[in-house]
């Protein structure tokens, strides 16, 4: 999916791709960021926080009755038969990404679990205090494409 929806804001935003691609990013921090507030506030509520596992359902049925009308046939096309082998770089990049994600993955998971055995905190408090990490990744996803525009490549690296 990852691949798929870079692809189509390459294709739709042309020079802008790049922009587009960290502030989805961005907006996908937020969605990452309202899971872990309803667990940490499930468990604060004293409420079995797998409670919060059910969460997609009702997300899920939102989006079908939101967008279910803007669905169209034009982006299917049966027609074409694709062939051939996705290449090295591809490849590469996709290893690269998968451990990027994989590593968020893991401190968003872990981060709550490692407050709790280092600073005693509760395992509520802990969960709701993962937010800033999800929080940061949403902002600087947002604002770093446009902060980072008046900056040349090298001073970006540096960065």
């Amino acid at each position: 999916m990852i691949n798929s929806m870079t692809a189509l804001l390459a294709v739709h935003y042309g020079p802008h791709a790049g922009r587009a691609t960290s502030q989805s990013n961005g907006i996908n921090s937020l969605s990452s960021m309202s899971g872990t507030f309803f667990v940490g506030l499930l468990a604060t509520a004293s409420l079995d926080w797998r409670l919060g596992l059910l969460l997609p359902i009702p997300c899920g049925i939102a989006l079908y009755f939101l967008y279910r009308h803007k669905v169209t046939d034009e982006e299917v096309r049966e027609d074409v038969r694709q062939s051939g082998k996705l290449g090295k770089k591809f490849w590469i990049g996709w290893l690269g990404l998968t451990a990027c994600i994989s590593t968020e993955f893991a401190t968003g998971f872990w981060a709550a679990s490692l407050l709790t055995n280092r600073t005693g905190l509760s395992t509520a408090v802990a969960t709701t205090a993962v937010l800033a990490f999800s929080s940061g990744m949403a902002v600087g996803r947002w604002f770093s494409p446009i902060v980072l525009a008046k900056f040349d490549l090298d001073h970006r690296l540096l960065l």
